[in-house]
């Protein structure tokens, strides 16, 4: 590298380097031709690079990185941002740029997401402080779409800079024409708002399935059917987010997806399938097949040992024995997400696992502690994340009041979840939010009201085809109807949707079920 950028003409490497050593100015390791050559302390070098004029920094900065480039490539390509370094001190910045996104890249793939985000900040600053004539729009998008993706992980989908990237984005993504990059680019908008109203929701995956089938690419078809799979969840259509995963897995190819989850969400698309599975499936009623399934997305994540795939199993976990209502299980995967996040500063998670290890530890029986938990995590959550999953939140604060018998405030926090649930579209636990709203009226006495949620919970759960939520509505009708005297009426409501489980009879989701049956019929 020396004998490339020193220009030495009629002298060698070693006679230049000889009274430099003799002088014990510099240091030498090795024997030539593999010698290699330090300052002898870093004073050395500071007051060596500053005697040399500006204009001499800046042509040797840029001969180092073009001699890189041209003789030592698998360098270039290890340590990229060596080589983006010295093009910006060389001034070609377009140069400097394009290593400052593959350094970026390089260390979103491996999860380094400090560095990852450094690199790119650096990328979008020389693009910034560019004349608009000399901007490049692709890379800029680029690199928008890469650092979104960091920032969703670690500072949160609501925060302030994230948001300011994703407006960036679909600033640019509205000046390009349609390209896999502006695909991207629209993944990772539709991703960051996942707000799944008609407008915001399935219009923008089938503009991914449109564009996916114009560029003909498996990846880009995967990740369609990725966003579907999603918004289709959110918006209480289980049925159909399952076929879309099941179409989607036959587009997966594990090498391939595992070095685009950077640009897609932050997280593996085949651990993102088997959560939802889960969820879907549990919904669904298939309960075993569930939880092999979460199983399988711990698994999937493990092997993979990429930190937003590992964080989307955890969450998987946790919401599946969330929905459960099994706080050992809840606790167990809390410590595993603790265990995680002390080496990160991930502070959306951190407002996670507070919220889930005080529903547990109020469930239990310490609501003091565990409320207080809760509210705290709730307020992480409410300056970092979208409100994907509020209303289930909200589900669970209501719950611990109810049983404190704070009955009033527990309804405040249902109806107020139960508006934005509606508003946003996040209509997966939308029968169960009403179901909790009758659980409280018929508390205060009201069961006339009681009935109209339980009957209402009962027709959204059976139109959205979740059998476990049609169970908890039917059950709660049949409690109000046996309290009422009604035996034959609680017997015909809860009867088919309990024997529709003659599977899973024994599950921890069917034993209050099981017990009220029970008593029906002796």
């Amino acid at each position: 590298l020396l004998e490339k950028i020193a220009n030495l003409k009629s002298k060698n490497l070693y006679q230049v380097l000889s009274p430099l050593l003799e002088a014990q100015l510099i240091l030498q390791q090795k024997a030539p031709p593999h010698a290699n050559f330090s300052f002898k302390h870093v004073m050395v070098r500071d007051v060596a690079y500053e005697t040399l004029l500006q204009s001499d920094r800046v042509d040797i900065h840029k001969r180092i990185a073009e001699a890189i480039e041209a003789y030592f490539p698998e360098r270039a390509k290890k340590s990229p941002e060596l080589v983006a370094r010295h093009f910006t001190d060389g001034k070609s910045y377009d140069k400097a740029v394009q290593y400052w996104l593959a350094a970026g890249k390089k260390a979103s793939q491996s999860s380094a997401n400090i560095e990852a985000r450094s690199h790119l900040e650096a990328a979008l600053s020389l693009l910034e402080d560019a004349s608009e004539t000399d901007k490049n729009a692709k890379l800029e998008l680029q690199s928008l779409i890469y650092l979104g993706s960091i920032l969703k992980l670690t500072e949160g989908p609501a925060a302030k800079s994230t948001r300011d990237t994703y407006d960036k984005i679909v600033a640019l993504c509205e000046k390009s024409p349609e390209s896999s990059l502006h695909f991207s680019g629209l993944w990772g908008i539709w991703h960051n708002s996942l707000n799944f109203k008609q407008d915001h929701g399935l219009v923008w995956t089938n503009r991914l399935q449109r564009l996916a089938d114009q560029l003909e690419g498996e990846e880009y078809k995967l990740q369609a059917c990725h966003a579907k799979w999603t918004t289709l969840f959110h918006l209480g259509r289980f049925t159909e987010a399952y076929k879309q995963m099941q179409e989607g897995i036959q587009f997966y190819d594990r090498r391939r997806d595992y070095l685009q989850a950077s640009k897609y969400g932050g997280h593996d698309p085949y651990v993102c399938l088997n959560g939802f599975g889960s969820h879907a499936l549990w919904l669904m009623g298939d309960i075993e097949q569930s939880l092999e399934k979460a199983q399988n997305c711990a698994d999937a994540a493990t092997e993979l040992n990429h930190t937003g795939s590992i964080l989307q199993s955890i969450e998987a976990n946790l919401l599946i024995h969330q929905f459960r209502k099994d706080p050992p299980m809840i606790l167990v995967w809390v410590r595993k997400l603790d265990d995680f996040l002390s080496d990160s500063e991930l502070p959306a998670f951190h407002g996670m696992s507070l919220l889930h290890r005080g529903w547990a530890v109020a469930y239990q029986g310490e609501c003091d502690r565990g409320l207080k938990m809760m509210e705290e995590g709730m307020a992480i959550r409410a300056q970092r994340s979208n409100k994907e999953d509020a209303p289930l939140y909200s589900d669970m604060f209501a719950e611990i009041l109810s049983i404190m018998g704070r009955l009033e405030e527990a309804l405040e926090y249902v109806k107020k979840a139960i508006s934005v649930s509606r508003e946003g579209s996040y209509l997966y636990w939308l029968a169960e939010l009403v179901r909790r709203e009758g659980e409280i009226h018929a508390k205060q006495g009201s069961e006339q009201a009681a009935e109209q949620c339980f009957l209402e919970s009962l027709e959204i759960s059976k139109e959205q085809e979740s059998r476990l939520l049609s169970l908890r509505a039917a059950v709660s009708l049949a409690t109000l109807k046996l309290k009422g005297k009604n035996t034959n009426e609680a017997l015909q409501i809860l009867e088919p949707v309990y024997l529709s489980f003659s599977d899973c009879l024994e599950s921890l989701e069917l034993e209050g079920a099981k017990k009220l049956y029970t008593k029906l019929t002796t």
